[in-house]
């Protein structure tokens, strides 16, 4: 349709002659394995990075910025370098980061013991 049109001649336009930015289409899991990092605003693809083991640089708030580099427009050059020097204590503390996401901080709604977990938490919170 036209708008799909146009938001991809937007993105062509936009990135064209950009060292930072190279459109690519395809499968997210194989591209990121294929990736020496990647620049997100907050979203899923930077937590599957970290699943994968992949450098993130992220330009927003999410729940694994802690694990990556925060980005912004003045210090792209610092985030590529990061992504260019990712060292393996980082990829580490981003796969601790995943355990903790789904072992610790996610709740399991087919498990049986989360509504008394999750009843805990709200009432420590609550009484503070």
């Amino acid at each position: 349709n036209t708008q799909d049109y146009n938001l991809h001649r937007i993105i062509d336009e936009s990135s064209a002659g950009s060292p930072f930015v190279k459109k690519v289409e395809g499968n997210i899991h194989t591209l990121i394995t294929r990736s020496s990092g990647v620049f997100v605003i907050n979203s899923g693809t930077g937590f599957e990075s970290l699943i994968h083991g992949k450098p993130v640089c992220t330009f927003g708030q999410c729940d694994y910025s802690k694990v990556t580099f925060n980005a912004d427009l003045i210090r792209l050059n610092e985030a590529k370098n990061f992504i260019d020097n990712y060292k393996e204590e980082y990829k580490q503390m981003g796969y601790e980061f995943v355990h903790w996401y789904y072992k610790i901080h996610a709740y399991d709604v087919n498990d049986g013991n989360t509504p008394a977990r999750l009843t805990a938490y709200l009432q420590g919170v609550l009484n503070g």
